[in-house]
């Protein structure tokens, strides 16, 4: 199963006092042993280095970079050209953010799903599934 992890995910895997916290461990562990492909763009990953630098939610800086590192080694990258903007722009995505991770996630090939705890931002708006952690837990499991 190939993936586009929304940023929310990451951020959920990495916070424990999430209470999204445990699925979406869940799914990071599945993609660290290759039974499932995850992609990230660099908009999320700075997202993530930029939200982990103002709130470090009680994580050491040992803890915070081990896990960028995991993100580094294990996911696919889906480079964001302006093209993918322009696509976002011309699509129904509200979320214009989101709308150009999606297209830069499709040109790296086949998308099976997008894994988000905000289904409402994509849902109207691919032609793929929108899950949570735990709907694609059960998917794969």
């Amino acid at each position: 199963m190939r993936v586009l992890l929304d940023t929310n995910i990451l951020l959920d895997a990495l916070l424990v006092t999430r209470p999204e916290n445990p699925d979406a461990r869940a799914l990071i562990d599945e993609i660290m042993r290759g039974e499932v492909t995850g992609v990230i763009t660099p908009a999320a990953f700075a997202t993530v280095i930029h939200y982990l630098q103002r709130n470090s939610a009680g994580l050491s800086r040992d803890r915070v970079i081990g896990f960028l590192h995991e993100m580094l080694d294990t996911m696919v990258w889906a480079s964001m050209l302006p093209a993918h903007f322009r696509s976002a722009f011309a699509s129904s995505f509200d979320d214009l953010e989101d709308g150009a991770q999606f297209f830069a996630a499709l040109s790296t090939g086949k998308l099976d799903a997008i894994v988000t705890r905000d289904p409402k931002d994509f849902k109207d708006h691919v032609h793929v599934p929108v899950l949570t952690p735990a709907q694609c837990l059960k998917r794969i499991r």
